[in-house]
């Protein structure tokens, strides 16, 4: 219920914390986490600082807010802008598809947003749900002999203001012993 009652489709609150498994070209299951560690003001607006950490690699953050339209803006370099916009405005992901079904650590829900974005010669699609956060991302660089898929990642694990946690169901496999 908390999750379809909300529509934030990356709920910012100091504490939220993602975990993700990428795969790319290089490497399989590289675990990463992003964490809203605390708020900082930037001129007249607050920001929650996002921090970023991978497995071997130094953390970095990312300074974002939510602004009255739904958007997720960030702040590069000195200057503002807009991350994700759910009603497909320019953005680095711009929503194509509200409320699908998306498959979540929760189960089915009826919640998703499909985007897309682009970067220089790379295009990334993935999945966001409403109260729970991205989902997924997969990046493919268009052109060239080295085309195809560079990288993507998934949701594993997700911990959302004090009483939201969700988890992954781990793969398993089950062996038994025939008696014939």
């Amino acid at each position: 219920a908390a999750l379809t009652a909300s529509s934030a489709y990356l709920p910012l609150s100091v504490g939220n914390q993602w975990v993700y498994r990428e795969n790319s070209r290089l490497a399989t299951s590289i675990y990463f986490t992003r964490t809203l560690t605390t708020t900082r003001e930037v001129g007249d607006r607050t920001y929650f600082v996002m921090e970023t950490r991978s497995q071997g690699g130094a953390p970095f953050e990312t300074l974002m807010r939510a602004d009255e339209k739904g958007r997720i803006l960030w702040l590069n370099n000195g200057s503002e802008a807009v991350w994700l916009d759910p009603g497909g405005g320019p953005a680095i992901y711009r929503g194509q598809a509200p409320d699908v079904d998306v498959v979540t650590p929760a189960g089915v829900l009826p919640v998703g947003l499909d985007y897309q974005g682009t970067t220089g010669l790379i295009l990334e699609r993935g999945q966001f749900a409403r109260g729970l956060g991205q989902l997924s991302s997969t990046a493919t660089l268009l052109t060239g002999s080295s085309g195809g898929f560079t990288d993507g990642f998934e949701l594993i694990e997700s911990r959302i203001g004090s009483g939201l946690s969700f988890s992954k169901p781990a793969d398993s496999i089950e062996l038994s012993a025939d008696p014939t």
